[in-house]
């Protein structure tokens, strides 16, 4: 790897992957479909005194050349893709050979009768504590079009990453990530989405 690497971010929103990169020196563009989105990434660029490119676009269809990127990231994106696999080749086609294609994603409905338990407390912590869950509720409808919506297994993953054509597959639990999203957030926001 070089010490500074040309990183996209698909599906940025409001910059918060893309900011991180930034900061740790990598030459950035952030790419989502809202412009709203993408005027809140560079206003938060611009306190933070970083630099970011921004590009309004597609993650299916990347508004950049083939072979220009080192990594093509995502975070919280996948389950939202109505074509994994094409988006995944898709990505595949603007990262350089030797370069990265990461997702990071959650496996929200784990089958575990662990997390079967952690779910229905969850659900009703969020009764108690608040009286709807505005944060799902205008999903319900989307569910249905998209084949990953209560996400996927990090082997799930690797199953469309292979289908795509990608090599040298590899899964990491991302567990000082959810620590830290638990420090940062209330209970009812994590008690059941383990992953």
């Amino acid at each position: 790897w070089r010490p500074q690497w040309a990183a996209t971010v698909s599906g940025a929103g409001t910059g918060a992957m893309s900011l991180l990169l930034a900061g740790m020196g990598h030459q950035v563009t952030a790419i989502d479909l809202a412009p709203a989105m993408l005027d809140q990434a560079r206003a938060n660029a611009a306190r933070q005194g970083v630099s970011l490119s921004c590009l309004e676009g597609n993650a299916a269809a990347l508004p950049l050349g083939d072979a220009t990127m080192d990594v093509v990231f995502s975070r919280h994106l996948f389950w939202t893709l109505p074509e994994p696999v094409p988006t995944v080749r898709e990505w595949a086609r603007v990262v350089r050979p030797g370069g990265l294609v990461v997702i990071a994603d959650g496996w929200w409905n784990e089958p575990s009768a662990a997390m079967r338990r952690r779910r229905l407390a969850g659900a009703a912590l969020r009764r108690i504590v608040r009286q709807h869950d505005h944060d799902h509720a205008d999903y319900a409808a989307l569910h249905l079009e998209l084949p990953v919506a209560d996400g996927v297994s990090p082997y799930g993953i690797r199953y469309f990453l292979d289908q795509a054509g990608l090599v040298r597959l590899g899964v990491r639990d991302l567990k000082a990530v959810r620590q830290a999203e638990r420090r940062s957030l209330p209970l009812w926001h994590w008690i059941d989405r383990a992953r």
